[in-house]
């Protein structure tokens, strides 16, 4: 599968051929452009790999058409920002305590009366009650 990109922050695929590279140059004497005269091949990229890119972007220092960053995502407004995540001076930053569900956390480990557990490989957020519960019986 051959595509053709735009030489652009934000590249978009113009031109898709299902042809492989052998049967562009039998048939199309090896021109992707045949069926586009108005397109100017210095202005684009073609890959021959079968490369899905969820957001394509022109790297001039590599040029070549590689994945954007999760922060060029952000910069260039091509995914929204979450909750706490703001730009300042061209640069994304993500600030923990206006996220809500952080905020509860911090709060509830000020409190003391959960212990809180991370479990790193899963990324679950587990509560222990156990120190509530101990709390309780004294009373």
């Amino acid at each position: 599968m051959i595509k053709v990109f735009t030489k652009e922050k934000i590249s978009e695929v113009i031109i898709t051929h299902l042809f492989t590279r052998e049967e562009i140059n039998q048939y199309f004497d090896g021109n992707v452009f045949i069926d586009h005269p108005e397109l100017n091949p210095q202005d684009y990229i073609v890959l021959d790999e079968n490369n899905d890119f969820t957001h394509p972007t022109y790297d001039e220092e590599l040029q070549a058409i590689r994945e954007m960053t999760y922060e060029e995502t952000k910069l260039l407004e091509v995914e929204p920002l979450i909750d706490g995540e703001y730009i300042e001076d061209g640069k994304l930053i993500f600030d923990y305590t206006t996220n809500f569900f952080h905020r509860m956390i911090i709060l509830l480990k000020k409190i003391d009366y959960l212990n809180f557990y991370i479990n790193r490989t899963t990324y679950i957020y587990f509560f222990n009650s156990h120190t509530l519960r101990e709390q309780q019986k004294m009373n």
